[in-house]
């Protein structure tokens, strides 16, 4: 439909559709105008088939007209919807690039980069605010014998040449 000389932005595809509309409205104002005229010439006698040919013509001429008429409107409304779904489908893929960009941010830094830096500060603050109980001796294991002493021996980090 593009190439057939449509608008391709949506505020001028908006603003193809409102006069066909109103071109489509005021034939039919037309139709309404040739109908009360042909009805008051075949009142008149002798002149029937004459009334009728012109009628006819007129009929044929105006169901022409309107037929062109919702067909360029049907055309526009169609090429306003393809536009905009375009437009849509542009945004979509938009929005996953950001998505995927915050993604890889998040993947690197390991954090979100909507994370409000303030309420980082608040955690970080009632972290340190918070109270450390110590546990009783009858809490840890029922017992109240404190565990052996646990005394270290260095390592022998020397290989000898005889072990090898």
């Amino acid at each position: 439909m593009a190439g057939q000389g449509l608008p391709t932005d949506i505020t001028s595809c908006s603003e193809a559709v409102p006069p066909t509309l109103q071109e489509l409205q005021a034939n039919q104002a037309n139709l309404l105008q040739i109908c009360q005229y042909c009805k008051a010439a075949y009142a008149n006698p002798g002149s029937e088939l004459q009334v009728f040919e012109e009628t006819k013509n007129y009929t044929h001429d105006a169901l022409v007209r309107v037929a062109y008429q919702v067909y360029t409107t049907g055309v526009h409304l169609a090429n306003f919807l393809q536009v905009q779904s375009n437009e849509l489908d542009r945004l979509d893929l938009e929005i996953r690039s950001i998505s995927s960009r915050l993604n890889a941010c998040h993947a690197i830094t390991g954090t979100s980069s909507f994370i409000d830096r303030n309420a980082l500060k608040l955690s970080a603050h009632s972290k340190d605010a918070m109270h450390v109980r110590r546990l009783e001796r009858e809490e840890l294991d029922g017992s109240t014998e404190p565990p052996a002493r646990f005394d270290r021996q260095p390592h022998q980090l020397m290989l000898r040449f005889a072990e090898l």
